[in-house]
Order: structure tokens, then C-alpha cells, then sequence
């Protein structure tokens, strides 16, 4: 408790700023658990013996928005930037792109989600074919919203996402993809993935999948996720929706929730979608969760 103290305060012992700390922490949350997941955010620095762990899925945990940060280091300067940079916690539903099977061998996904994405209002992307890297960039360094649904976390798409570190990314990543949001440990060092290179390259935001999916799950679960975020309601301290209110709802889409759908979780800020468009509808289908 103390690090974080210091940390929040940066470094200096000055009583005000832990009286201010003090009164975040202890004083302005409402304990009552409806209450304290509609109107706070919680984030999770987890050790690295749980990164693998749904945390997010436990019972007493499911009435709380959450986010995973890999330090309270990085929770500080993303928060610090969220305050000067507004879009680090907006997503604009007018300004998204997507890649779908990139590696054209998963015909169930973009026929499931190619009539989507490709009906919303101002959005452009590629489906069965790979980007060039240097698209791609472009796409990542302008956009407000990116979307890959595919094998793994798309790095084949950008070249591989370690050369973007430190680039400037804008865009809120949406991976997808088997065992995208996977870190995996090298020796003594702290685990490493792809959802850390994305927040190392600027990006405010990366929401991936824990393990390995069934495609035909993953995919209603993304149609479920999507249509109920662009179409929620904000609260009234809010510009829109926020997206921590529907990663958990959309197992209801799935056959295997639990087991499909409990492998996404978010690292980052968690954006609430803004200027979504008429008609962004268009392209859903009329039935969308799993019916035996």
C-alpha cells in the first residue's frame, strides 16, 4: 500500500496529496455492488503466477467493471494522459477499421462477421487477404477503433507488433484471436505479450482472449459484444457506453460461455464507444446467440 501511495503522490511525502489519495481510495466509492460496477472502474495489477487466471470471472467480482494493467506504473501514466488526451477513454464508432481471416482459411468467421463490419457507416478494412505493414500502421496511427478477428493476435497483419513499440499507436486493439491476450514468461523476467507491446506502442486500450477459442463461439460472441456496446446506454457521467459493462454479458451469445467467453479480458483504460452512426445495424443478423 505504501508503493502505491508513492507512487499516486509521486514520490513526495506531501500530506495533501495523501489526503487526496485517502479520500479517492477510502472516501468516493460505494461499497453497495450494483452501485460501485455502475459508476467506478477497478483495475487489476495481477502477480505473474495469476496472469493466466479469468480473474475478472469471479462471482464476487462480476458486478465490477475491470481492466488488467501489467504495473501500477503503467495504471499511472495511462490515467496522468487520460486527462490531457480524452480519446484514450472514447472509442468513435465512426472512425474503426477491422482485418477479418487475414490467412483466408476460417470461411465461418467472415461469413459471420464480414456483413457486419463491412455495413457499419465509415468504416473500411480487409477481409481474407493480409495489409501491407506500412497500411497498416497508418490504419493503427489515425483510427480510433481497431478490430481483428482471425488466428492468434493478428501480428502477421503488422509485421509483427514489437516494431511498433513506442510509435504512438491511437487506436483501441480489439484482438480477437486465439490466445491473443496470453503472456507467457522468458526465464526470471515478467511475462511478456502481445497486449504489452500494444500498450508500450501508445495504445490506450487492448482487449484480447486468454486461451484458445471454437471459432463459431468466438464469433457470436463478437456480434453479441459489439451490437450491445453500440447500442447501450451511457451514464450520466459518461460520453457512452462503456465497454467493461458487456465483456462479461455477451457469454450469452455462446454455447460455452464460460469456456469461450471467459477468455476475453481488457488490458488498459476501458473506452466507452462514442458518435456511433444510424444503420450501424445493417449488416446483423436477426439471430445472433447460440440456439440449440
Amino acid at each position: 500500500m505504501q508503493a502505491i501511495v508513492s507512487i499516486f503522490c509521486g514520490g513526495a511525502n506531501d500530506p495533501a496529496k495523501v489526503r487526496q489519495f485517502q479520500k479517492t481510495a477510502l472516501n468516493e466509492h460505494s461499497w453497495t455492488p450494483l452501485d460501485f460496477g455502475r459508476k467506478t472502474q477497478s483495475y487489476l495489477v495481477l502477480s505473474r503466477l495469476i496472469q493466466q487466471c479469468p480473474i475478472e470471472r469471479l462471482k464476487v467480482l462480476e458486478e465490477i467493471r475491470l481492466s488488467r494493467f501489467p504495473s501500477v506504473a503503467h495504471y499511472h501514466y495511462f490515467i496522468e494522459r487520460a486527462k490531457k488526451e480524452k480519446s484514450d477513454l472514447q472509442a468513435d464508432v465512426t472512425n474503426g477499421f477491422y482485418v477479418i481471416d487475414n490467412q483466408g482459411n476460417l470461411e465461418s468467421t467472415a461469413s459471420t462477421l464480414v456483413p457486419f463490419f463491412s455495413a457499419i457507416p465509415a468504416w473500411t478494412g480487409f477481409n481474407t487477404a493480409n495489409p501491407k505493414s506500412d497500411v497498416m500502421s497508418a490504419e493503427l496511427f489515425k483510427r480510433s477503433l481497431y478490430v481483428f478477428c482471425g488466428h492468434g493476435s493478428g501480428s502477421d497483419a503488422v509485421g509483427g507488433w514489437g516494431r511498433l513499440v513506442r510509435k504512438g499507436i491511437k487506436a483501441h486493439c480489439h484482438l480477437i484471436g486465439c490466445s491473443s491476450g496470453r503472456l507467457r514468461e522468458v526465464g526470471r523476467t515478467d511475462p511478456r505479450g502481445t497486449p504489452l507491446k500494444i500498450l508500450d506502442s501508445g495504445a490506450p486500450s487492448c482487449l484480447s482472449l486468454l486461451w484458445s477459442v471454437t471459432d463459431r463461439d468466438i464469433d457470436r460472441y463478437t456480434l453479441r459484444l459489439y451490437a450491445d456496446w453500440f447500442a447501450g446506454k451511457r451514464s450520466s457521467q459518461e460520453p457512452g457506453a462503456s465497454l467493461a459493462r458487456f465483456i462479461k454479458q455477451a457469454e450469452v451469445a455462446c454455447k460455452l460461455g464460460p469456456l469461450n467467453g471467459g477468455a476475453v479480458v481488457n488490458y488498459g483504460l476501458v473506452p466507452c464507444c462514442t458518435r456511433v452512426p444510424q444503420n450501424w445495424d445493417k449488416g446483423l443478423p436477426k439471430v445472433i446467440n447460440y440456439s440449440a
